[in-house]
C-alpha cells in the first residue's frame, strides 16, 4: 500500500500545479483582452443582465473543442463554429484571429455597443468569452441564411 500512496500523492501535486497554471493563464488572458475594463463599464452602466460571460470549457464542451466539422464560417476576422450550449440552445460561436492587446479598449467598446442592438435584421450577441487568447463572441444561431459576422 504504502508504495502506490507515493505515486498517488505525484500525480495529485503535478495535477494541482497544472490546475493553478491554467487558472492563472484564463485570469491573464482575461485581463489582456479587456476584461477588468468590461466589468467596469458593466457597473458604471448598470447593465448586469445585457450578455453572458461564458467559460471557456462551456465554448469549448459546445463545440466538441472546436471540431472542424463545427466550423460553419470563416471571415477575416475570426472562424464561426455551430455550438450546442448545456441549456440545449443553437448558437454561432465566433473565435477571433490573433488581436493586439492594444485594441482590448476598442474591442470592449463595440462589445458593450453591440450587446445594446436588438434589431431584426441583426444576428444578436448573447455573450462572450474573454479567457483564451483570442476573445470568443456567442450570437445567436440563424440558420438557412447567409449571414457575416465581422
Amino acid at each position: 500500500m504504502w508504495p502506490l500512496a507515493i505515486p498517488s500523492g505525484i500525480a495529485r501535486i503535478c495535477f494541482g500545479i497544472r490546475r493553478r497554471k491554467l487558472i492563472k493563464l484564463r485570469e491573464k488572458f482575461f485581463e489582456q483582452n479587456g476584461g477588468v475594463l468590461l466589468k467596469q463599464k458593466i457597473k458604471s452602466q448598470g447593465s448586469h443582465d445585457i450578455m453572458t460571460l461564458y467559460s471557456s470549457e462551456q465554448l469549448r464542451k459546445a463545440t466538441d473543442n472546436y471540431s472542424e466539422g463545427k466550423i460553419i464560417g470563416n471571415g477575416a476576422y475570426g472562424v464561426i463554429y455551430k455550438g450546442i450550449l448545456l441549456d440545449k440552445r443553437v448558437v454561432a460561436i465566433k473565435k477571433s484571429k490573433l488581436v493586439d492587446a492594444t485594441q482590448a479598449e476598442q474591442f470592449i467598446n463595440e462589445l458593450m455597443i453591440l450587446t445594446q442592438v436588438i434589431h431584426r435584421n441583426v444576428v444578436r450577441l448573447l455573450g462572450f468569452c474573454l479567457e483564451e487568447e483570442v476573445p470568443t463572441l456567442v450570437y445567436e444561431f440563424v440558420s438557412n441564411n447567409t449571414l457575416i459576422l465581422e
